[in-house]
């Protein structure tokens, strides 16, 4: 009786939204990593030249990391989970795409490494805990722990 519920449990994922919101912990860790990477560059034993080539190139790499949107998520300002295991991503205009999931994100801690994959583009968007209510937290736990396999092979 159990197992029965279990797998009828499984066989459909309940849908959800996610609203992302200005996440604290995903700019310190941005932010952070500039300031100490930048901190590296002065703090070794090669002349001037190269440790000023070094503070360039860094501050080459953060603009572009900014530019790329990994602090405005890209522009997506929500993303919704169907039940056949499809994402919608809403960009902030309103505007929305179907993606799936692929196989290589994961949670780490804190943060979610999540991988999308349409018919014409992929995108990457790294989440942090503090961008999400706990219950959106909780779906998207439960979302890629239990329903993983029907999520990355979602037909787009």
């Amino acid at each position: 009786m159990i197992q029965t519920w279990l797998i009828s449990l499984k066989k459909s994922i309940p849908p959800f939204d996610i609203t992302l919101g200005a996440s604290i912990t995903l700019n310190f860790i941005i932010y952070g990593a500039f300031f100490l990477t930048l901190i590296a560059c002065w703090l070794n034993g090669l002349n001037v030249t190269l440790q000023t080539l070094l503070s360039v190139g860094t501050a080459g790499m953060f603009l572009y990391t900014y530019q790329g949107g990994v602090l405005s998520y890209r522009n997506v300002a929500k993303l919704h989970c169907k039940s056949d295991g499809c994402w919608s991503l809403f960009n902030s205009d309103g505007s929305s795409d179907l993606y799936r999931l692929k196989e290589t994100s994961v949670i780490l801690g804190p943060l979610y490494f999540l991988h999308f994959q349409s018919k014409s583009k992929n995108i990457n968007l790294i989440l942090a805990n503090d961008c999400m209510t706990a219950e959106e937290k909780r779906n998207l736990r439960v979302a890629l722990k239990v329903y993983r396999k029907k999520l990355l092979f979602a037909r787009v």
